[in-house]
């Protein structure tokens, strides 16, 4: 049986929030092509913070993929490193994956705020705290 693989994206400007939603396996190529749409739309403001639902997903990279990965985003870096991005996958392999891909990302000097999340609302109390300190800091 083959799973269908779909991904999609939903910009709310007045959160400054992006909605990314991934079903089935993911790839490499896959999710660079999303990345560059999102990065080209033009509703995608820098700053804006990026939600990754993988809830429904699969995620099984290698080493060498995870780093191309990173490597791509490094290419992205002026529109991604000011923005946070919450990955959020209740457990299984795509979890360790995830948790790997941040810690490599961490290690290589990666310039965006990644973390992992068990649910969508913990992910949200994280952007929320985020930018509760910007605006104390702003004041």
């Amino acid at each position: 049986m083959t799973k269908l693989t779909s991904i999609s994206y939903e910009i709310d400007k007045s959160a400054g929030i992006v909605y990314k939603k991934h079903h089935g396996s993911i790839t490499l190529e896959d999710e660079i092509g999303i990345i560059t749409r999102l990065f080209a739309d033009p509703e995608f403001e820098l700053g804006m913070d990026i939600m990754c639902e993988l809830s429904e997903a699969e995620a099984n990279w290698d080493l060498k993929k995870m780093d191309q990965f990173r490597a791509f985003l490094g290419d992205f870096v002026e529109k991604a490193a000011r923005s946070k991005w919450a990955i959020v996958s209740p457990g299984g392999p795509t979890n360790h994956n995830v948790r790997l891909f941040i810690k490599l990302n961490d290690s290589l000097g990666g310039k965006i705020d990644m973390r992992l999340f068990k649910n969508c609302e913990d992910a949200h109390a994280w952007f929320a705290k985020s930018r509760a300190k910007v605006a104390i800091t702003k004041a």
